[in-house]
């Protein structure tokens, strides 16, 4: 299985890619860091199951470059770009915060997967709440993962 994870974060993604080999021995895991490399790594890649996080850069971040604009909605961007290829990419959205957006498109998590479900139901498989402290997250994604690949 080819697992692509689109995380900024790298304690964060480095987290979530010990938990996929846990999950899933044997997947062959790429990174991506903004929006555009996350696109980029779909439209070549092909991957089988996206662990994707929801608010990212627009473009990779370096020490002088910050990324372009903060996209808070960004893996709901990705999950478009992946209907609008035809992919049949499965995706998991590990996420660290519970609002999302500002001012009239401001959203809680649970309104974002509710909204996730009825948008993308082939694709989608859930969110993770994401925590550096907690472990519960590491079982939820685990799980999560497993049935992705049952999917498959």
């Amino acid at each position: 299985m080819k697992i692509l994870i689109v995380e900024d974060d790298d304690r964060k993604r480095d987290q979530v890619r010990e938990v996929a080999l846990d999950a899933l021995p044997g997947a062959s895991i790429e990174v991506a860091r903004s929006f555009s490399s996350g696109r980029r790594a779909i439209l070549l890649d092909g991957p089988d199951l996206v662990l994707l996080d929801m608010t990212m850069p627009t473009f990779d971040t370096t020490e002088s470059d910050r990324g372009g604009r903060q996209r808070g909605f960004g893996g709901r961007d990705i999950l478009e770009e992946i209907v609008r290829l035809g992919a049949s990419t499965k995706v998991i959205i590990v996420t660290q915060y519970d609002v999302f957006g500002e001012g009239d498109d401001k959203k809680t998590l649970n309104e974002l997967q509710s909204e996730l479900e009825k948008a993308f139901p082939r694709l989608y498989v859930g969110t993770v709440y994401y925590h550096a402290v907690y472990t519960n997250w590491q079982r939820e994604l685990n799980v999560l993962m497993k049935t992705a690949a049952r999917e498959q």
